[in-house]
């Protein structure tokens, strides 16, 4: 069975998988980021607060990150001088 002889409910937009999997790599690379970074200032300082405070600071930055990225609505199209939307035609 070919690759279109999938019934719709079957096919996946690429485009929603790929955004899926940017938001995990997104929260993960905060967290190992920011939280190795914290942890590396624990074991130099020999304290045990650096750690919390860059998961933490890694995983708001990371969704910070995606908001900017993922969160806002699309603009509307931009409408031709004569008044009709960019792309319609009559």
């Amino acid at each position: 069975m070919g690759q279109d002889e999938r019934p719709h409910s079957a096919r996946h937009d690429a485009a929603a998988d790929t955004g899926a999997w940017d938001i995990v790599a997104y929260l993960l690379s905060g967290m190992l980021l920011w939280g190795g970074a914290g942890w590396l200032l624990d074991r130099w300082l020999g304290l045990r607060l650096f750690l919390p405070i860059g998961l933490l600071f890694g995983t708001g930055l990371a969704l910070y990150l995606i908001f900017v990225r993922y969160g806002r609505a699309p603009e509307p199209p931009a409408e031709l001088p004569d008044g009709e939307p960019d792309g319609s035609s009559r």
